[in-house]
């Protein structure tokens, strides 16, 4: 079996990344569970299309360069990781059947060239306001938060720490037919290469992080105790525990689409003390052990 989620591969361009986690994909075309496994790469142009699709699926329907975020964590991937499908698995998540790529061969090589550049189904990196504030992303966000955010308290706060040239501003993604337990190798890696970053002295030491979190509420539901925030990613929920201040807002779909939503779509920025948020990157592996301890379990019966 593949090493538990917590313990990532070297990330460096120059080697090769193994396997950091095996787990199941749901194939949408077919409605087939695949076996894959993942692994840890530092983002480099090849993966642009893929993070532009994740940073997109983030800052839906806003008018932020998705773009200039995806170039901006290619330039600076020490403390950013992505994840990819290892190379054995790709044939694996192509929609198109191996005995018809066998007959086309040409247009299953110009498709497989195609789908590499979307072969991007995590992200998670540490961006300094500073630097995003210098080539004018911050601004774009700045914007897309304070045309939502109704909480003028909150507005203030967020303003005074996207000031701090020490802050940092969290981008973590990642498609929702991915196990949970994925997330423990990402953050930890995250606090590794900020740690690693500050030691070097490319980076101050970060007092607070800025991240956007994804939710959704059901349409129609009378039961108050339903209608809550549901958070779309499981690890989500302990960085919402670990902040300090916090605010939601509904990405209100167009008018003449409205009926192709089931839910309302939610956005939470949070704001958390660094220490808090070193603290939840590490404490995930404990909150996500059990159920990857099972699954390493069933593995081992079945040998």
């Amino acid at each position: 079996m593949a090493e538990p989620a917590g313990k990532l591969a070297s990330k460096t361009n120059s080697e090769k990344p193994e396997a950091f986690m095996a787990g199941t994909l749901v194939d949408e075309a077919d409605k087939e569970v695949l076996q894959v496994s993942f692994e840890a790469v530092q983002p480099n142009e090849d993966d642009f299309w893929g993070m532009r699709t994740l940073v997109r699926q983030m800052f839906v329907r806003s008018e932020v360069n998705y773009g200039a975020i995806s170039d901006f964590i290619i330039a600076n991937p020490g403390t950013a990781t992505a994840v990819k499908v290892t190379d054995q698995n790709r044939d694996t998540i192509q929609p198109a059947k191996k005995a018809k790529r066998d007959k086309e061969a040409t247009e299953a090589a110009e498709a497989q060239a195609e789908d590499d550049h979307y072969n991007v189904y995590g992200l998670v990196a540490a961006l300094n306001v500073k630097d995003l504030k210098a080539n004018g992303i911050l601004k774009e966000v700045k914007v897309w938060m304070a045309g939502h955010i109704q909480d003028m308290e909150f507005k203030t706060k967020l303003a005074a720490v996207l000031k701090d040239k020490t802050t940092l501003f969290v981008i973590a993604e990642r498609f929702v037919n991915l196990p949970p337990q994925i997330a423990v190798g990402l953050y930890q890696a995250l606090h590794g290469d900020i740690t690693k970053a500050v030691e070097e002295g490319n980076m101050s030491a970060p007092s607070k992080v800025v991240m956007v979190v994804k939710g959704w509420k059901p349409k129609g539901e009378a039961d108050p105790e339903k209608q809550g925030l549901q958070l779309t990613c499981d690890e989500d929920d302990h960085f919402l525990s670990a902040a300090s201040d916090k605010a939601e807002f509904e990405i209100v779909a167009p008018s003449d689409d409205d009926n192709n939503y089931p839910v309302r779509t939610f956005r939470s920025v949070l704001i958390i003390d660094y220490a808090h948020f070193q603290a939840t990157c590490q404490m995930l592996g404990q909150a996500f052990a059990t159920v990857y301890d099972d699954e390493e379990r069933i593995g081992d019966d079945k040998a």
